[in-house]
């Protein structure tokens, strides 16, 4: 075999290798993509969770500042969730948790809205770009929606409502993220302790 020959059959081989890697790191880029994803999804309703939520927020919160729009809040709880829990059991209860995510979830359209499952019955929306009339809106739409649902326990339908607390906040440079959460869960407070079923600003 001349050296003219071996070198070519040396590049083909190679060429061929550095194929082989290529493609077997686009695999583990999608592999490492798909694990991502699986661990920011809440298992019991299929919507975001909380570690989600924390990160997104954040990177939305710094954004907001470079860009100088509003951003709001919808803090969502289930009311009177343990009874639920209590009369018909925790799976019926779970069945409710995913019926009321996926009906919040079925309400937003931009990509730029978040849901997420905050922890136990209660739910959270980040919402850029969306003042606080619009933002009360969106939430009264909300909840009428849960309203309208019913879903099976083992004897008899069952019918949930939700408290929403709203806030609305053009972050600054020196902000705290947290007074955005702090100020939309005093609303659902606001809400939960007078008749709930009610949106609070």
């Amino acid at each position: 075999m001349s050296r003219r020959t071996s070198r070519k059959k040396l590049e083909v081989e190679v060429d061929e290798r550095t194929e082989e890697l290529k493609t077997a790191l686009s695999n583990l880029t999608e592999a490492h993509i798909i694990l991502k994803e699986l661990t920011t999804i809440d298992a019991v309703t299929g919507i975001r969770n909380r570690q989600y939520f924390d990160e997104v927020f954040e990177q939305e919160w710094k954004r907001a500042i470079r860009q100088k729009y509003e951003i709001s809040m919808l803090v969502l709880d289930i009311d009177h969730f343990k009874r639920v829990n209590d009369t018909y059991g925790h799976l019926a209860g779970d069945e409710c948790l995913a019926k009321v995510a996926t009906a919040i979830d079925s309400m937003l359209n931009r990509p730029s809205d978040v849901v997420a499952r905050f922890g136990g019955e209660e739910f959270v929306e980040i919402l850029p770009y969306v003042g606080k009339v619009n933002a009360c809106q969106l939430a009264e739409q909300i909840r009428e929606r849960v309203e309208e649902l019913t879903f099976e326990g083992e004897a008899e339908a069952i019918q949930v409502t939700i408290s929403i607390g709203v806030s609305t906040l053009l972050p600054a440079d020196r902000g705290d993220p947290k007074r955005l959460i702090a100020a939309a869960d005093e609303a659902l407070y606001k809400a939960r302790s007078t008749r709930r079923n009610r949106v609070c600003t």
